[in-house]
């Protein structure tokens, strides 16, 4: 029998074509006119795109359209505006148009026209791995929701130019850090809504008179704040930042506006100076670690559940000497120990707040001493702030230089200097507890409480 061996000869032919280039850089010399300049391929395919020349809404659409972009530049590009600004679809020159990369699923990365002076609304919307833009610093107004949805974004770099930020512009994103610069002049309504990556909050650099409602809302990771002395009113800015512990109202302050520090459950002390008017409905309401507060003589009126749920207080100072009427406010104590809870009124008025309604309810009110005044007779143009205070205090409103004298429980005398106004007192050294500073001007001397952290 033969044996046939068999070869077998096996033939690669290779053909060799070039790569496709995942990054195209493109002149546009007429705007709405991007699409032309890129092929199907291009436009299916693309991770990083460079544009320069001038573009418009069409050429908006085309890069919306791109779903695999991941790196834009337009740093290169001037925008044209399109429509009838202001209407629908329309938009003026160097702006970016409503919606313009809403959905981008892909787009880590991208650099804005220099000449860019606004972003439109929900122009990033849910663009979620986006983790870096940089904003031209021409910028002075970003709409609504520009932002929103965009959980890998963790800091911005605002530029100086920046005045105005509209409602919902960071809601839900991956904020950790937030540097705002001095220019801006209003935050709208929930702008830093649920961004629970924050934990530290500085504003004090800041002139704006109002946080509007629910701005840093749902923050739940927030711990500190400080507040720029010239804000007046608040309103629900704060609600459910659970961890918040520490926070500084400033001397200027008017009005706690509904909700605005409702379910702080980690907030145990706070000092509402004596230029609060009015405190609103449910301020704070579910505050369980509330433990100490005051009311100055300046509030006029006390919103329905005001204090509601603050189960945890074990003392309220209040400073007016006719109580406050509560006769169209439901429930403003509701779930204080009415029995644990020390009311502290002026000397000399408590059987009004015996007979008051809704205040009367308290089992123990008690007259205070000198030792539980937190503002007397005197200048009551001068506040101290921050207070509560761990490092330093100023005297703000001061005309002039004053003698200042701080006191122990046991009215030990521990600090006496002269101070003019703004000008810090360190208290860094002093153990942590309530003190008692006198301050004497040539008017009298005005008398306050200052909690040392």
């Amino acid at each position: 029998m033969k044996k046939y061996t068999f070869s077998i000869f096996v033939f690669f032919i290779s053909t060799t074509q070039p790569l496709l280039s995942l990054t195209k850089s493109v002149q546009v010399n007429t705007a709405g006119t991007l699409s032309t300049l890129l092929s199907q391929t291009e436009l299916q395919s693309l991770d990083t795109l460079i544009v320069a020349g001038f573009i418009d809404g069409h050429d908006f659409g085309t890069i919306q359209s791109m779903s695999t972009l991941q790196t834009i530049d337009l740093s290169g590009v001037t925008v044209k505006g399109y429509g009838t600004p202001g209407g629908l679809g329309g938009f003026d020159d160097n702006a970016v148009p409503w919606y313009a990369f809403s959905e981008c699923k892909a787009l880590t990365s991208i650099n804005l026209p220099v000449s860019v002076t606004t972003i439109g609304r929900n122009a990033f919307q849910n663009c979620k791995a986006l983790k870096s833009i940089k904003l031209p610093p021409s910028l002075t107004v970003l709409m609504n929701a520009a932002f929103s949805g965009c959980i890998s974004l963790a800091s911005v770099d605002f530029p100086v130019s920046l005045a105005y930020i509209g409602n919902d512009v960071f809601i839900g994103s991956g904020l950790t850090s937030l540097q705002l610069p001095t220019s801006i002049k209003s935050i709208g309504s929930h702008a830093f809504y649920g961004c629970i990556g924050l934990k530290t909050l500085d504003l004090s650099s800041l002139t704006i008179t109002s946080l509007d409602l629910g701005v840093f809302m749902w923050c739940t990771e927030l711990t500190s704040v400080i507040l720029p002395s010239s804000l007046r009113t608040l309103d629900g800015t704060f609600a459910y930042c659970k961890a918040l512990t520490s926070i500084n109202l400033p001397p200027n302050l008017t009005s706690l506006g509904f909700e605005t520090f409702s379910e702080c459950i980690s907030l145990t002390t706070l000092n509402i100076p004596s230029t609060v008017q009015t405190i609103g409905e449910a301020v704070f309401l579910g505050c369980t670690g509330l433990k100490s507060c005051n009311i100055p003589n300046s509030v006029t009126k006390t919103g329905s559940r005001a204090f509601s749920g603050c189960s945890g207080l074990a003392s309220i100072y209040a400073y007016s000497t006719n109580p406050i009427d509560l006769n169209s406010s439901d429930s403003v104590f509701k779930g204080v120990n009415m029995a644990g809870c020390i009311l502290y009124v002026p000397s000399g008025s408590r059987s009004l707040y015996q007979a008051a309604y809704q205040w009367k309810d308290f089992v123990n009110i008690v007259e205070m001493t000198s030792t539980a005044v937190n503002e007397l007779s005197g200048n009551k143009n001068s506040v101290l702030y921050p207070n509560p205070t761990s490092e330093d205090f100023s005297v703000i409103g001061l005309e002039g230089s004053a003698q200042l004298r701080i006191f122990d429980e046991n009215g030990r005398q521990l600090v006496s200097r002269s101070i003019e106004n703004n000008k810090k007192v360190s208290v860094s050294t002093l153990p942590t507890r309530v003190y008692t500073v006198k301050i004497t001007t040539p008017d009298g001397t005005t008398t306050y409480k200052l909690l040392k952290r």
